[in-house]
């Protein structure tokens, strides 16, 4: 592995949790490089990290425009090896940076809610968002507010009353029963994939192939 994040220290806490993760898979990491943001040449940050030729380069934090050009650039200098990208968004302005072919296998943890990977209940109220926001991208920030909003007309349905203390009573039971885009949870433990993980948040990996965002896995986080 070789890692690129900028050089500002607001990154530091990002590069700090992808090493930690390297380090926890197994993985070697070769090479640490940190960059200058809104740059426009990244050949003297990429050209000792493609001398290493390591499995793949991973970008973390900063700009997405950024690591559009990095992808690019790093073709350029004969990389062909995996490039990936955290918090990376909709991978169609990466492709119309650095074109098809060279961002053919990049790696993104952009959702497509419309895979089958989903259950209905989720690529239905994408459709819906499509029919009122043609073409606009669905982050994982709406999809799961919209599913927290939907929680929360649960209990209160539960509790029968919009009164705080007693709406706080149902999310305080463990046995509390509710629907999560068609799914059936408690909000008590991982074994009923509780609801502290599906409103914290996701992890979702893409793939661009042939020009196409590819749906590959996701996962909710596991948390306290």
């Amino acid at each position: 592995m070789a890692v690129i994040t900028p050089d500002p220290n607001t990154y530091d806490a990002h590069l700090e949790s992808e090493l930690g993760a390297h380090e926890k898979h197994g993985r070697e990491v070769v090479m640490t490089k940190r960059y200058t943001i809104f740059a426009q040449d990244y050949y003297p940050i990429l050209t000792p990290v493609v001398a290493k030729n390591p499995d793949c380069i991973s970008m973390v934090g900063g700009p997405r425009g950024d690591k559009d050009l990095m992808v690019k650039q790093a073709r350029e200098l004969g990389y062909t090896g995996i490039l990936a990208s955290g918090a990376h968004g909709d991978p169609q302005p990466t492709i119309e940076v650095a074109g098809c072919e060279y961002t053919e296998g990049f790696l993104t943890n952009d959702a497509d809610y419309s895979s089958d990977l989903y259950p209905e209940e989720v690529r239905a109220l994408y459709a819906e968002f499509q029919q009122r926001y043609p073409g606009r991208p669905l982050p994982v920030t709406t999809y799961l507010s919209y599913g927290g909003v939907n929680l929360f007309v649960q209990a209160i349905q539960k509790a029968g009353s919009i009164d705080p203390d007693e709406v706080m009573k149902v999310f305080d039971d463990p046995d509390f029963e509710f629907i999560w885009f068609g799914l059936p949870m408690k909000l008590g433990g991982y074994e009923t994939f509780g609801v502290r993980r599906c409103i914290q948040d996701e992890v979702a990996f893409s793939e661009v192939i042939n020009c196409e965002k590819v749906m590959k896995s996701h996962k909710a986080t596991k948390i306290p």
